[in-house]
């Protein structure tokens, strides 16, 4: 055997121990980015989390995340309307089960609470600058597909609340985004 077919194999104990001792590798630690749009809001909707696997089917991730829903100004023949919106950025923590996995997909139910803060807009309706503590909750699902041993993209809806001192909004952020496990 030459130095190079030494060195390779080398590298190769040393990168993939788990294929060169004849095990399966086992990803345990994700990180995920994502992006996505709120549905009957006109808002946007980012986050990136880290997540650990404890098996194939159960996923636990903590999460940083924005939230903004634009002003909505609506006019009529009488007067107008205009909802306030604002941007919520909160740290959750998300619990994910993959009831079932067919090939490379894998369909995935999520639940999520998180605490964080709420700042409403301020514009020419609402010139009050207000800043609060937010409560949300999510729900929902999605469906994950691999694109390499480590690698997958995703897609989900949840359905999401939030409560604070203002009131309780509902969301439904549609996103995509991708994910990586090592």
């Amino acid at each position: 055997m030459n130095v190079r077919w030494q060195f390779v194999a080398a590298l190769l104990f040393f990168l993939a121990p788990a294929v060169a001792t004849g095990q399966e590798a086992r990803a345990r630690v994700s990180v995920k980015g994502a992006a996505g749009g709120l549905m009957l809001d006109g808002g946007n909707s980012q986050s990136i989390a880290i997540g650990f696997l404890p098996s194939q089917r159960w996923e636990i991730s903590i999460s940083a995340e924005r939230l903004h829903v634009p002003t909505d100004v609506r006019h009529f023949s009488n007067g107008f309307s205009v909802r306030r919106g604002g941007t919520a950025r909160f740290i959750s923590g998300e619990v994910c089960f993959v009831p079932i996995k067919f090939n490379r997909i894998s369909p995935y139910v999520l639940v999520s609470a998180g605490r964080g803060i709420s700042r409403p807009n301020v514009n020419e309706h609402f010139t009050e600058p207000v800043e609060n503590d937010a409560l949300l909750w999510f729900g929902g699902g999605g469906v994950r597909v691999a694109l390499a041993s480590h690698l997958s993209v995703f897609a989900d809806m949840r359905v999401g609340f939030q409560t604070e001192r203002e009131g309780v909004y509902g969301f439904l952020p549609l996103r995509g985004g991708v994910a990586w496990r090592f």
